[in-house]
């Protein structure tokens, strides 16, 4: 269920100039995001349900990710229907709700952007945000961070300065998924220099990703290197590609004393966790939240606690247990996949995995780059819910989606 608008172009400039917003917006901080968002997802119910917009739109099954749509009306269907056994207050429940409703972005992206030129520009907006945040961590590292940046996000450690507009994890994540993006998509462009301008920033990005504490973008980073050079190598040669992550990972650490410093600190931390059950360290956190999840979800496997529940569940399972200091205002276990367990149960894992499956399989007729591109970032999916690199997946994945259709359905006439 999706459609293009064929008539009235202050709808088709409109919608994609917002979808170009929210994909430059994405570099920088939560609010404009925000906005963006409520602009888009404004204007394409504007469109689909105003009587004066609505019969300027053609429903075409041609340019439709229908298996999509239909997941993601039943994953939010599943969530909304959760309400009637939920243990979390309206108010949670609604919250949760609406963050979850970001699955619908794909599908928003996918209508806003109905032609080929719109896509590739949003696919511009992106590649640009993620450039000038490129060259002000390295003008952060070189010089300083200047006083018209303003202070680093709270969240950062000190040694996490280089992050310009959010926390060194969601940067490091959206640093290493950009750089593979950009490679993929190299010969997308119709310039002649727009190919050496995405090789850079493809490095550029691979680089500014490892000058972060962010230890799991470096594990994306790393695993999508592999991935890279398992797609770009002869057949003959594709063992190079499953050796080169942990050559890569060695190089790192030998060159890098704080990278080794910090991957020595998630043996370190896990072992406390284990042997002294201690939770106020960051690999300690969430081996306490992931622990206390299984534990709620072998309580209800099969329908959850019901939507928006984690937070009330959670702190009820607590007993009197040590819990890191802030643990009274966390609403996710920090993985998506227990998240959904504890709310939906089995189901919900199977719903959240089926999405994904959905999204990729959208992709089945599209050129290989954008194949490629596409069900990569379906793998990259285990942070969703509260934070930023939730949004830029499911803006990623949307991108991809439009650019795909677009190039090899047509534009929408």
């Amino acid at each position: 269920m999706s459609c293009s608008i064929h008539r009235g172009g202050i709808f088709h400039t409109a919608m994609a100039g917002c979808a170009a917003l929210l994909a430059v917006a994405l570099s920088f901080r939560v609010a404009p995001v925000s906005i963006a968002k409520f602009m888009l997802i404004s204007l394409a119910l504007v469109a689909l349900l105003w009587p004066a917009a609505r019969h300027r739109i053609r429903f075409d099954a041609a340019n439709a990710p229908k298996e999509l749509a239909k997941t993601t009306a039943a994953a939010l269907t599943a969530l909304g229907l959760s309400w009637l056994w939920t243990s979390a207050s309206a108010e949670a429940a609604t919250s949760a709700w609406l963050k979850s409703s970001k699955l619908l972005l794909p599908l928003v992206l996918v209508l806003a952007l109905h032609s080929l030129a719109h896509a590739k520009r949003a696919w511009i907006a992106l590649f640009a945000g993620q450039a000038l945040v490129v060259a002000l961590t390295w003008l952060i590292v070189i010089a300083g961070r200047p006083e018209w940046l303003g202070p680093a996000h709270v969240s950062n450690l000190p040694t996490a300065a280089p992050a310009v507009f959010n926390t060194y994890l969601d940067q490091a994540l959206m640093n290493g998924i950009t750089a593979f993006m950009a490679w993929h998509l190299r010969g997308e462009f119709a310039a002649k220099w727009s190919r050496a301008a995405l090789v850079f920033l493809a490095l550029a990005c691979l680089f500014t990703c490892f000058l972060l504490p962010g230890r799991s973008g470096h594990v994306v980073a790393l695993c999508l290197l592999g991935l890279t050079a398992w797609f770009e190598l002869p057949k003959r040669l594709r063992l190079l590609a499953v050796l080169l992550p942990p050559l890569a990972l060695a190089l790192v650490l030998a060159v890098s004393p704080r990278t080794l410093e910090r991957t020595k600190l998630v043996l370190t931390e896990a072992q406390q966790f284990d042997q002294q059950g201690r939770v106020n360290s960051s690999i300690g956190e969430r081996l306490h939240y992931w622990t206390v999840s299984s534990e709620l979800i072998a309580k209800k496997p099969w329908i959850g606690h019901g939507l928006g529940s984690w937070n009330g569940a959670y702190l009820d399972q607590l007993k009197g247990r040590p819990a890191p200091a802030h643990s009274a205002g966390i609403r996710n276990p920090h993985q998506e996949y227990l998240l959904w367990a504890v709310q939906l149960g089995v189901g919900g894992v199977l719903l959240l995995l089926a999405w994904f499956a959905a999204a990729a399989a959208s992709a089945r007729g599209f050129a290989q780059p954008q194949q490629r591109a596409c069900m990569v970032v379906c793998m990259v999916n285990a942070a969703i819910y509260d934070a930023l690199i939730g949004d830029y997946l499911m803006v990623v994945i949307g991108l991809c989606l439009a650019l795909g259709y677009r190039q090899t359905r047509g534009t929408a006439s």
